[in-house]
């Protein structure tokens, strides 16, 4: 099978390279990842040598890990003699290498160090489309080409000089970006229970498969001189997380972790630490990881909550979305942002980290170190937190670790 784009990368950067994959295959780009794309039993070597054989552009995603990673510049040195382009995709402030520079020096680089990241990965997207446009190309020119000179070509024939005068036409590529986001959760008739109360006979909204990337506002000032006011790895059984067994859900510590096993089908269910104070303006962060359960069900955090009946959450899905919603009055309100797929969020079984940033009525949510979304909202100013879990058609098994709330003491 052929593919537009190899994507070469170090393996501490897979976050990013996965989602730049997701972004670019959601435009209908093939591309040739590692490991997804080697067929087992064949040699690693060789299936790589396939995967650059049968693709038409290589996105190198440059880092201080990929400047030190021999297996990168065997990838992209293999390409270069292949007469592949090379479209460096820089997510951290380094130059290449000595070896690296070499093949990518001629090369038109595409920086990612702000956050969003999502904004840079649309724009890598619109290169690609435009570099795969080409019947024949060399390399991606930047947007504003320079004019190339006038070329006089000498022929001879029967004796007799000819000269041909030629122009060669001066090409400018403008990246047109066209973002149109639909983005429509499905807020359908599924029932919610808490942890700490009685049923609720409402529905939040619920993943839906269909949606599609939405970009994100730039990333607003955020606390940079923290300090913890709270934080669990889980080791210690008795830190004032809520212990229970009934026919709706199990929490439990496990194994350094704290464990959520919903067992009852479209049901949600919250959990919050007894010796946690409530919140005005902070940092809260959680790993996640699902153990197992269907794709369509959600995880994350819950914040600024007054009590089970009125507060906010950021959740994800394992098929890559997320949303942030609101209750109010033990109701589900319009989503301040409906579920929306992100190239951000390890699917399956990987193990997300979600950041939550409140300052005053803002809300930033973060996806594995990278800013998602912005919303704005002043229901609820100070409140407590904890952590969230949703289940679709069978149970859902969650594991939560390293939860931490910080307070910033000047801003930058």
């Amino acid at each position: 099978m052929a593919h537009d784009v190899f994507i070469s990368y170090s393996s501490k950067d897979k976050t990013i390279a996965d989602a730049v994959c997701a972004t670019l295959e959601s435009r209908k780009i093939r591309c040739w990842i590692a490991p997804r794309d080697v067929l087992p039993g064949l040699p690693y070597a060789e299936a790589l040598i396939d995967g650059l054989n049968q693709s038409r552009v290589l996105i190198l995603v440059l880092s201080a890990s990929s400047n030190e990673s021999q297996q990168v510049m065997r990838e992209v040195e293999r390409a270069v003699t292949k007469g592949i382009p090379v479209l460096p995709l820089r997510i951290e402030d380094v130059v290449p290498s000595k070896s690296l520079e070499y093949f990518v020096s001629s090369s038109h680089w595409l920086d990612a160090l702000t956050p969003p990241l999502e904004r840079h990965l649309q724009k890598l997207a619109a290169s690609v489309q435009v570099l795969l446009a080409n019947e024949k190309p060399s390399k991606l020119e930047p947007e504003f080409a320079t004019p190339k000179p006038t070329l006089k070509v000498k022929f001879w024939k029967s004796g007799k000089r000819v000269y041909l005068i030629t122009g060669v036409a001066v090409v400018v590529i403008i990246l047109v970006f066209v973002v149109v986001f639909v983005v429509m959760g499905d807020r359908s008739n599924k029932a919610l229970s808490s942890t700490l109360s009685n049923p609720i006979p409402n529905l939040s909204s619920t993943p839906n498969q269909s949606s599609t990337p939405k970009p994100t506002a730039i990333s607003t000032p955020i606390p940079t001189l923290m300090r913890i006011l709270f934080e669990d790895d889980f080791n210690n059984p008795n830190s004032g997380w809520p212990v229970r067994l009934d026919d709706v859900a199990e929490w439990g510590y496990e194994n350094g972790e704290y464990s959520c096993l919903l067992k009852k089908t479209n049901w949600m269910v919250w959990a919050y630490n007894s010796n946690i104070d409530q919140f005005t303006d902070f940092v809260l962060e959680v790993d996640v990881t699902q153990i197992s359960g269907p794709n369509a069900s959600g995880s994350g955090l819950i914040f600024r909550s007054l009590d089970t009946n009125n507060f906010y959450c950021f959740a994800i899905s394992s098929n890559g979305q997320y949303v942030i919603e609101k209750r109010t009055n033990g109701n589900w309100d319009t989503p301040l942002r409906n579920w929306t797929t992100s190239g951000l969020i390890n699917q399956g079984n990987g193990t997300n980290r979600l950041k939550v940033v409140c300052i005053g009525s803002q809300i930033e949510t973060y996806i594995n170190g990278y800013q998602v979304d912005t919303v704005t909202d002043n229901s609820y100013i100070k409140g407590e937190v904890g952590m969230i879990v949703s289940t679709g058609e069978i149970y859902n098994h969650i594991h939560f670790d390293n939860v931490k709330v910080s307070s910033g003491i000047s801003l930058k």
